[in-house]
């Protein structure tokens, strides 16, 4: 196993172009047992992710389909793998789990009858920082393990999101 690396880095992201809640990143570390890391690729990953959050934040799920591989699709949580083209259809049904599950807790809520559940959207929207921690078991597939720093009793709410590199280039390949 490699020794662990850390970035020491602080970026401010905004989610929202029209809005003054920004989400920080506190801080970003990994365990690469692969030979993997370089800083311009853990910046790659870190704007894919951030890109992801914006896609949710925003409610434009469409805006993830830019960033799947077409051949290889998307786990949307982690049992349940899209193609392409099925994440598009379901992006383009309201009532579908993606749209539910990520976009809206009233409708999360009423599909499961619990009342203490939180769509993605809104565990995001209640967060002003979150660690990310790369899992590097292969160079070309990374897990990160994602903290929320201010709201850590919704950390079970997220799934570890996964990372694919298909040609050089990373695509997300399950959902957080």
């Amino acid at each position: 196993m490699k020794n662990l690396k850390s970035l020491p880095l602080l970026i401010l992201l905004c989610l929202l172009a029209t809005c003054n809640r920004k989400l920080e990143i506190a801080s970003i570390s990994g365990d690469y047992k692969a030979d993997f890391s370089s800083k311009e690729e853990d910046r790659q990953l870190v704007q894919l992710l951030v890109n992801a959050f914006a896609a949710v934040d925003e409610k434009k799920m469409s805006h993830l389909i830019s960033f799947v591989h077409p051949d290889m699709g998307l786990y949307v949580d982690l049992k349940s793998h899209r193609s392409l083209k099925d994440l598009e259809a379901d992006i383009q049904n309201p009532d579908s789990f993606i749209n539910i599950y990520f976009t809206s807790t009233e409708k999360l809520r009423k599909q499961t009858g619990d009342p203490g559940q939180k769509s993605v959207h809104d565990v995001l929207k209640n967060s002003r920082h979150v660690k990310i921690h790369f899992l590097v078991d292969q160079p070309d597939m990374v897990e990160a393990d994602l903290d929320l720093v201010d709201n850590p009793e919704d950390n079970f709410r997220l799934n570890n999101p996964a990372f694919t590199r298909q040609n050089g280039e990373w695509y997300l390949y399950r959902l957080f």
